[in-house]
């Protein structure tokens, strides 16, 4: 059985919790239901009760971080990859970001509802487009990865990493221009990294 690394795991599940303590000192000024989910036109699609909005949600992510972090050691054959350990924060840091804007929207506060998904959305990509090219082969766990040769795979890589910068720096430029550049340029690109996924599986 591999190693799981329980410190990683749990520090970073509580980094995800952590946004209740603000819920709690919100709680008796909230609503009675909270709106958790948006359309692309800004307006509130989802509800809950506010002590699920308080408790529930930073549960739930704290939940799926750790089932996330043990999956991830699980899977690592010779310990994780430096994209590994950076994904493994990916939870932590939204969770208290789209907390405190959940909160934020419960108390009447206006703001757009593409905006900082799309932040995070573009600085994800950007990272993660600039740390592809250097995960080594021999710590890919996809299949595919292992079947190809060293030359196509540093090929490969460095083609997905440039795809991923691209797509990250769009994402972040779209949002001057409103949300349905917004919504066009995620779903374009989108549509390219896949398509590149699959131009590079054939080509293997």
């Amino acid at each position: 059985m591999r190693k799981i690394n329980w410190k990683t795991a749990i520090v970073t599940s509580l980094v995800a919790l952590l946004p209740m303590v603000l819920g709690m000192v919100l709680l008796p000024k909230l609503p009675d239901t909270v709106a958790i989910h948006w359309g692309m036109n800004n307006e509130a699609n989802g509800w809950v009760g506010k002590h699920f909005a308080v408790f529930g949600l930073p549960a739930f992510m704290a939940l799926l971080q750790l089932v996330v972090s043990i999956t991830t050691d699980m899977q690592a054959k010779n310990g994780r990859p430096k994209l590994a350990k950076i994904a493994l924060w990916i939870i932590p840091v939204l969770s208290p970001i789209l907390y405190t804007m959940t909160m934020h929207i419960a108390l009447g506060g206006k703001l757009d509802a593409h905006l900082i998904p799309g932040l995070l959305l573009g600085t994800v990509f950007i990272v993660f487009g600039n740390y592809l090219p250097k995960i080594p082969q021999e710590q890919n766990g996809k299949r595919i990865a292992q079947t190809l040769s060293p030359e196509k795979y540093r090929k490969t890589m460095r083609r997905m990493g440039i795809a991923f910068l691209c797509f990250g720096v769009l994402v972040l430029g779209s949002l001057f221009f409103g949300e349905l550049v917004f919504a066009i340029v995620v779903g374009l690109g989108i549509l390219s990294i896949l398509a590149l996924s699959v131009v590079s599986y054939i080509k293997r």
